[in-house]
């Protein structure tokens, strides 16, 4: 589930978004068959329109684990982290939209990650 709110300001687009997803996973070789887990995030973006067909932003977002269900003796993690990363959208005609999407994950203990994404959209 998510609700946000954007708004378009001459050339800036503001976005905020919060975000509860949650997953159920069922391992039957285990004694404990169900484990749940459960992400609240807030996300939030700025960007600029430096020219007609580019945009530039900075997207962060802040998770929490508010549900994280672990095997019978397993320690869970660290329940919280942080996303930072640059926007980057290209609009090469007016129906299509390209994006690339940079995240560093920042705050989870014991491990990194850097995420790229690459998109396309037409609209018709």
């Amino acid at each position: 589930t998510f609700v946000g709110v954007s708004d378009k300001i001459d050339q800036w687009f503001l976005a905020s978004t919060g975000s509860f997803t949650f997953a159920s996973d069922d391992y039957e070789a285990q004694t404990l068959a169900t484990l749940g887990m459960g992400l609240a995030s807030w996300s939030n973006e700025v960007s600029y329109d430096v020219v007609d067909f580019f945009t530039l932003g900075l997207a962060f977002s802040y998770n929490n684990y508010v549900i994280q269900d672990t095997f019978p003796g397993v320690t869970a993690v660290d329940d919280d982290f942080w996303m930072v990363g640059p926007r980057f959208r290209f609009f090469p005609t007016d129906q299509l939209t390209v994006s690339l999407d940079l995240d560093t994950q920042q705050g989870f203990r014991d491990y990194d990650a850097y995420m790229v994404r690459l998109g396309c959209n037409y609209a018709f």
